[in-house]
């Protein structure tokens, strides 16, 4: 397995919310300058991919293991071994890619994991095939932005046997992100808007509908919010092309933490988030983070 260095380390520095006050600083502090390291891209030989997302050299060696969840991984490793994977070696003109985990089809992580590295690949001129798990590629949202991105795929069950396989991990700890690859994504999978138009909604994206994280007075607040010019949504309800249009109009979004704010991927540089965060949780930053790399106002 040869390593090829395709990042270089790399710092960040972030700035505090807008409205930030001292007795808040435990929240930030701990995410205002990160390091990201080095990351390196693997180029393997002769291996088998299988759908529960490791890949193998031989019967019996994992050379990696692509899933975050330890405990599921014997388990994982010993249905590989009654499993037959398809020889698909014929394809000796495809440089084979695989870039996915086992949250890779939660909505933040396809966005903001999985589709920086398919820009990284689009920006270093790599012809790739990417190899996509069925449990993955199933998701609308993936389909829709994987033809948006004009890139190939392969779907699969089972497992898959290659002579060469390129496996990139990703770019930042997820929850961070490098610049270079997180801004394009607006560019690349949504259509600008014309002149003229600016965002004019604010919306407040309810999880009343959803199991968790859920504001316990939501009634009282919606009604509040209200007359402030709030619009309520419930993102579950909306496919993709939907929520995008929702957030490309809006010039605020409130939402508790959860995936629908990974929509402000398409706002617009200068526009307003508000999260709504549980008292005493510190690590939940990743939209913290991301407004930050987007140019876009955290409350």
């Amino acid at each position: 397995m040869e390593q090829i260095k395709i990042l270089d380390k790399v710092e960040v520095v972030r700035k505090l919310p807008e409205n930030f006050k001292d007795n808040d600083l435990r929240y930030f502090e701990h995410e205002l300058k990160r390091t990201f390291s080095e990351v390196f891209m693997f180029m393997l030989d002769n291996c088998t991919v299988y759908e529960e997302l490791l890949i193998k050299q031989g019967k019996f060696r994992v050379v990696v293991w692509n899933n975050r969840s330890k405990k599921r991984r014997i388990f994982y490793y010993i249905k590989t071994l009654f499993k037959r994977a398809k020889n698909i070696n014929e394809d000796h003109d495809k440089l084979f890619c695989w870039i996915v985990d086992d949250w890779s089809s939660g909505y933040f992580h396809w966005f903001c994991d999985v589709v920086p590295k398919i820009i990284f690949t689009i920006k270093r001129g790599m012809d790739c095939v990417f190899l996509l798990p069925n449990e993955i590629h199933k998701r609308a949202y993936i389909k829709e932005s994987l033809k948006r991105l004009r890139v190939k795929f392969l779907t699969f069950d089972g497992g898959l046997k290659l002579k060469k396989l390129i496996y990139i991990p990703n770019l930042a700890p997820s929850g961070n992100y490098r610049l270079e690859f997180i801004r394009p994504i607006k560019k690349l999978l949504v259509s600008q808007h014309k002149e003229g138009s600016a965002p004019f909604r604010k919306i407040y994206i309810s999880r009343e509908n959803t199991g968790y994280r859920k504001v316990v007075n939501e009634k009282e607040f919606v009604n509040l919010i209200k007359k402030y010019g709030f619009e309520v949504y419930y993102f579950e309800e909306l496919n993709w092309q939907q929520q995008v249009k929702l957030a490309q109009e809006s010039k605020v979004i409130l939402s508790p933490h959860g995936a629908g704010l990974t929509n402000m991927l398409f706002m617009e540089k200068g526009t307003n988030v508000i999260e709504l965060r549980r008292i005493n949780n510190t690590h939940n930053n990743c939209y913290f983070a991301l407004a930050n790399a987007l140019s876009i106002k955290y409350f």
